[in-house]
């Protein structure tokens, strides 16, 4: 697998010019890769649910555990989908209560 050529990206060339997705984006928009931006880092699926998981383990709520990940319930369901893990259903509901209140 050939890597971005931006240095220090470390994503896959996926996109023309030899670039990452995010960099090819970013030159496509504005004719600059911005190469001095960083890409943001995603944590991956897998270690998001242990992460969250560990927290319900140790006696944290379901809303409070997903405060302390600072996303969203509906990135945490994504990622049990991912994984084809059984969903906790209270994250549904906080999921549902976001969207009532927007």
């Amino acid at each position: 697998m050939k890597l971005c050529t931006i240095p220090d990206c470390g994503y896959p060339a996926d996109a023309a010019r030899g670039w990452c997705r995010t960099h090819y984006k970013r030159w496509n928009e504005t004719g600059d890769p911005q190469a001095h931006i960083p890409v943001r880092r995603t944590m991956p699926a897998a270690d998001r649910i242990e992460d969250f998981e560990f927290m319900l383990d140790t006696g944290e709520t379901v809303p409070n555990a997903v405060r302390r990940m600072r996303c969203s319930a509906k990135t945490i369901i994504r990622a049990y989908q991912r994984l084809g893990k059984p969903i906790p259903t209270a994250l549904f509901a906080i999921d549902r209560q976001r969207e009532d209140v927007a």
